[in-house]
């Protein structure tokens, strides 16, 4: 970055100094010439004032700051701007910012101090919201306190707000993003409304000031996240530590203060700046927990690194692990790029936090001018400004002989191998309070002995002798199984794509463990930091060759293509959660932004997947391992978290895939438990074949079960076996696995005993055409829902007796008795009684495939669960299944035309079947009576009609007319057209909220989603989402819905309450179907080209496992008491079953 020299004179301000700066401007201290004062002078980089769009945006900060007068914001003498130059003239204040303060205060600020310093920042804040003026970057190095005070008792503290460079007025804010995509604040204090693109206003300080106000009382940040991404995600939707978990002389009052400052809706924050202190001097006021007794000291660190470098790096302690010196284990997976560690102890497991802002840290190390050694983050951070000086990827090069020059000095491998893990050595003894009994170090399996000897030279230079070493596929399935019950001899493939290099690797269960099947391969120089090369290329690509014409020589072009590299990662790492991203190029003399596609992406990166495949590929041909009895694929490593790998692994292999919340923990979680299992001498598959446990902070363990957080010492309620409906199992399948006793705070077994389904009935698909409708199942009940137990049993003795006499009837039944035959006393498909559904689970296990006709379009289930009624298009029929044995019972006709979509009223007693052609001269509602699975009416429509709704009433069906872009509204009592009104183009999906006070409409070619009030079916709003909203599914409890866009290859999340996106979550190749579980817990998501069902959580929105079904899945239904699901497959004539609840 440029900078003026000393007695540089601009605007009549001559430069002193330099005070600080950022990625936007230099501040200088400088002289006003004509006043003799000292002044702070900001200019802007000569980058950003060639851009017209900064330049207003920087003329409006001058104009809207200097209208502030308050005596804790700094005043704004002068703006404007000379000679081409940008400028603005400050108060200069002799001080630090809050940030400076918080260092020299070890982190933390004194409660009385803290609160004395935010009033004055909150005063500053209500006075610019009065003025109709929004900060939006309120972080603690726009928080000045001046130095004169700070020589003084902290009572006489006094603060400046500065830096109004983001503000806007509030009448001008339409959302958080700028001209070029980017929102304006930072990244660890934005608020969710800034992540969203939405308004903003006073609550976005508010949000802010939470969490500064959070980092000075517990010295930590709210979020710890390994990248942006990441970052960004956990302000949307995860919720930070308490405070008094942290710091535990904090009264827990303060916690709901701090909570609602950074509530994630704006309107649950508090109102005013004022009101928030308030509360706080309120909730200090109350009492606080007696402190802890103090620890005991530190034992000694471990010795220096060779050559007597030491390792300097700064930690924060993770919330909820008391200090002290209880035995404990340490697993270390020192990466390519990263490393990562994490700790297990008789109260549990959870990562070891290594990096600033995440809780691993970049494999980086830097040389200082003195010799001495920095790891981490605070060596990435000098990657830009001193890349000569900075070693990265450095676990690619153990084996080479040559050594790795940093600042004209050789240094060996082994030895900055041995600087990262002694770093984490030293910090785990400090915090923890003694060294570990057991440190596991992790490796990939294909290293030979050569480098595995090596390896073990690098722990020795670290101060390790007796340790535990172990594969990185072995730790990665050791903690999958911790999270999922294996059998003994199920088999897993390990796909690791990190940093730098990609591994795969077969094992199988045995009673101990994990053995290794055939012989591990990998490719050495393949992963995340080859994709950043491609991404590199194809911006110089675009620049016609300019990066490789630059003068290397020239120290700021180096420093330019250092931070183009850092962009190319962020894009690269932002595009597995987004569909495009924007990477600045700053170069001298020249600027420009280039974007970048998640297809681009793909398009670069495909072959090299490709090969990753094919080599795995080899590894279970190798072994003579089949791949269909393989139990997973677990993709592993930080790059496969981008989704195109868990497609193209998917469709590769036809197996679940299996990607945690974070993949870059998992092979150290997973190392950890065989350590505590070698510590606590027990055998390793005693602590592999618990549950997980969870820490009092709330960070996932579990990556792949959807169980609640709950804190160390926290019984977690448990249903008996008697409150779960049990799951009925394929005949054939292997038997359920029963989980042992575990603690209180492993999770509960879910279902009842195996429960062995009858087989097929003769004259199913197997032994002939099927019959032409389903049985009979009894007369409609007539008694209320809720009655008396006595009257509860007799009911369900009575069931068992109609249900067995029903099984025989079924299996009498000639097989060409058709629908018009069947007894009119039939009764209809009413709901199910009301009971908890089956808790589904992130990774579903697939059960059989029914074949059920040519070409079944669509796939829905009766509301109470016992059949399916599925559109078959070509043949012109209803195939009706029987879900109690999972085979074709019948198949209604449909005279009107081909059925494409099928949607049952609430109490199941009609189907309205969407019916229409090609050729668009049909377009009709037949109504389906089930009593008789009979068609009793055929209602004509404007155009093609796509899937409709009921109201959660019964009273009204609502029909998308696709090409008229339009919604019929027929009265189901008489079925009738009551009215037309229009929507946005091409309707597709309608769906009605559960209390039915909203109608959704997803509009495929508008790319928006309607939301109407039926009270007088007018539209509210058009929500704008990615490219070809497809289909909706509302949310059974929350009010939110998800939408499929079929052309973006993503899903977005609503909010039914804003009506506004919430996120968008990249899937499979064009997702036609959105679906939730009966719990809510997860959603799922057809991937039509991609042949496979995406599952995504609930709650983190990330995308848990990627199911491979039959070919081109259309549809997936839900059975009511959630147990199972199907999905649709057209051109295989299928259905695949899925085991929602394992």
């Amino acid at each position: 970055m440029n900078t003026h020299q000393p007695g540089t004179e601009i605007a009549g301000y001559r430069i002193e100094s330099v005070i600080g700066h950022g990625g936007m401007a230099v501040v200088y201290r400088a002289e006003d010439t004509r006043l003799g004062r000292k002044v702070a002078l900001k200019l802007p980089t000569p980058q950003l004032a060639d851009s017209e769009q900064f330049r207003q945006r920087f003329i409006r900060e001058s104009r809207l700051a200097a209208s502030l007068d308050h005596p804790n914001i700094i005043p704004i003498y002068e703006a404007g701007e000379a000679d081409g130059q940008l400028f603005i003239a400050m108060r200069y204040v002799l001080g630090a910012d809050l940030k400076a303060l918080l260092a020299e205060q070890g982190g933390q600020l004194p409660l009385e101090r803290a609160l004395r310093l935010f009033s004055q920042v909150g005063s500053a804040l209500d006075a610019a919201h009065r003025a109709g003026l929004v900060h939006r970057d309120v972080k603690p190095g726009n928080i000045l306190v001046t130095a004169a005070e700070r020589a003084r008792p902290p009572h006489d503290d006094h603060v400046y707000l500065t830096d109004f460079g983001l503000t806007k007025r509030a009448t001008e804010l339409s959302g958080g993003l700028t001209g070029t995509g980017h929102f304006l604040g930072t990244v660890d204090y934005v608020s969710p409304e800034q992540i969203q693109g939405r308004p903003v206003g006073s609550g976005t300080d508010m949000y802010a000031l939470g969490c500064v106000l959070y980092e000075c009382l517990t010295g930590q940040l709210p979020f710890r996240r390994d990248d942006d991404a990441a970052l960004l995600w956990a302000h949307l939707v995860e919720t930070p530590a308490p405070v008094s978990a942290i710091r535990p002389e904090v009264p827990a009052a303060v916690d709901a203060v701090v909570a609602r400052a950074m509530a994630k809706a704006p309107e649950d924050r508090f109102e005013s700046c004022e009101e928030l202190l308030q509360a706080l001097e309120g909730a200090l006021r109350t009492s606080a927990p007696p402190p802890p007794p103090p620890p005991p000291p530190p034992a000694p660190p471990y010795a220096p690194a060779d050559r007597g470098r030491r390792t300097t790096a700064t930690v924060t302690d993770l919330p909820g692990r008391a200090q002290g010196s209880m035995g404990y284990s340490l697993a270390i997976d020192l990466g390519t790029s990263f490393i990562a560690a994490a700790v297990a102890d008789d109260r549990g497991l959870e990562m070891f936090g290594l990096g600033d802002g995440s809780l691993v840290a970049p494999a980086a190390v830097y040389v200082r001018e003195d010799g001495s050694l920095v790891t981490g983050d605070a060596a990435a951070r000098r990657a830009v400004s001193r890349p000569d000086r900075v070693a990265r990827e450095i676990k690619r090069n153990l084996g080479n002989p040559t050594p790795v020059m940093l600042g004209g000095a050789p240094y060996g491998v082994t030895d900055l191998l041995g600087a990262l893990l002694q770093d984490v050595l030293v910090r785990a003894a400090d915090r923890q309070g003694a060294k570990p009994e057991v440190v596991a170090l992790t490796h990939p399996a294909n290293w030979g002995p050569f480098r595995r000897g090596l390896f073990e030279d690098v722990a020795q230079s670290a101060g390790l002798t007796d340790l535990l070493y172990t594969t990185e596929p072995e730790a990665a399935a050791a903690h999958y199984a911790s999270t999922r019950p294996l059998d003994e001899g199920d088999v897993l493939a390990v796909y690791d794509l990190g940093g730098g290099t990609f591994d795969a690797t077969v094992l199988r269960r045995t009673q101990h463990g994990f053995e290794i099947v055939g012989t591990p391969e990998g490719i050495e120089r393949l992963g995340g930091a080859d994709f950043d090369d491609a991404i590199f290329a194809h911006v110089n690509y675009l620049a016609r060759g300019a990066l490789t014409e630059l003068d290397l020589s020239d120290p700021k072009t180096v420093v330019a293509l250092a931070r183009l590299r850092q962009d190319c990662t962020l894009a690269k790492e932002a595009l597995s959660v987004d569909v495009e991203a924007t990477i600045p190029v700053f170069l001298p003399h020249r600027h420009f932004d280039v974007t970048l596609t998640r297809s681009d992406l793909e398009g670069m990166i495909r072959a090299p997947i490709e090969s990753t495949i094919g080599t795995l590929d080899r590894v279970l041909r190798a072994a003579q391992i089949d791949r269909t009895t393989m139990a997973a694929v677990l993709l592993v490593g930080g790059s496969s978290r981008i989704p195109l790998v868990a497609q193209m692994v998917a469709e590769a292999f036809g197996r679940p895939t299996v990607v945690g919340a974070h993949p870059k923990h998992t092979v150290a979680l997973g190392a950890a438990l065989l350590a505590e299992a070698r510590r606590r001498k027990v055998p390793t598959a005693l602590v592999v074949g618990a549950a997980t446990r969870r820490t009092a902070t709330g960070s996932v363990v579990s990556d792949y079960r959807p169980v609640e957080l709950v804190p160390r010492g926290t019984p977690q309620w448990s249903p008996s076996p008697a409150a779960r409906a049990p799951a009925p199992v394929e005949a054939g399948a292997a038997p359920a696995v029963t989980a042992a006793a575990a603690p209180a705070l492993t999770e509960a077994a879910t279902g009842g005993p195996p429960v062995q389904a009858p087989g097929p009935r003769a004259g199913g698909p197997s032994g002939g055409p099927p019959p032409q409708g389903p049985a009979p199942i009894g007369p409609p009940p007539t008694a209320p829902r809720r009655a008396g137990k006595k009257w509860v049993a007799l009911v369900v003795g009575l069931l068992v007796v109609v249900a067995a006499g029903v099984f025989v009837y079924l299996n009498r039944q000639p097989d060409d008795q058709t629908a018009a035959d069947q007894s009119p006393t039939a009764s209809a498909e009413a709901p199910a009684p009301e009971s908890p559904p089956a808790t589904a689970v992130p990774i579903p296990s697939i059960g059989a495939t029914i074949p059920v006709g040519e070409t079944p379009g669509f796939v829905a289930a009766a509301p109470n669960g016992r059949h399916l009624y599925v559109a078959n298009r070509t043949a012109g029929v209803v195939t009706v299944v029987d879900t109690a044995v999972d085979t074709v019972t019948g198949t209604i006709p449909i005279d009107a035309g081909p059925p494409q979509f099928i949607a049952f009223s609430p109490d199941g007693r009609r189907a309205y079947v969407s019916v229409w052609d090609d050729e668009r001269t049909i377009a009709a509602v037949s109504v389906l009576d089930t009593t008789t699975n009979s068609v009793v009416e055929t209602i004509p429509v404007d155009t093609r009609p796509f899937l409709s709704a009921v109201s959660p009433d019964g009273a009204s069906i609502y029909v998308p007319n696709h090409d008229t872009d339009s919604v019929s509204v027929i009265d189901t009592a008489t079925d009738d057209l009551v009215t037309n009104f229009q929507v946005a183009p091409n309707p597709h999906w309608v769906a009605f909220t559960p209390d039915g006070s909203k109608v959704y409409t997803a509009n495929h070619d508008s790319n928006v989603v309607s939301a109407i009030d039926p009270a007088d079916n007018t539209v509210t709003a058009e929500i704008p989402v990615p490219t070809s909203p497809h289909s909706i599914a509302v949310h059974p409890t929350r009010p939110i819905l998800i939408v499929a866009t079929y052309d973006a290859d993503s899903a977005s999340v609503i909010d039914t309450e804003t009506d506004q996106v919430l996120t968008t979550i990249p899937v499979g190749a064009f997702p036609q179907h959105a679906a939730w579980s009966a719990d809510g817990r997860f959603a799922y998501v057809t991937n039509n080209e991609g042949n496979s069902i995406s599952v995504i959580n609930g709650e983190t929105f990330a995308v848990t496992a990627t199911i491979p079904t039959g070919e081109s899945p259309t549809s997936f239904a839900v059975l009511a008491d959630g147990s199972r699901g199907y999905v649709s497959n057209l051109r295989d004539g299928t259905l695949t079953v899925l085991n929602l609840a394992g």
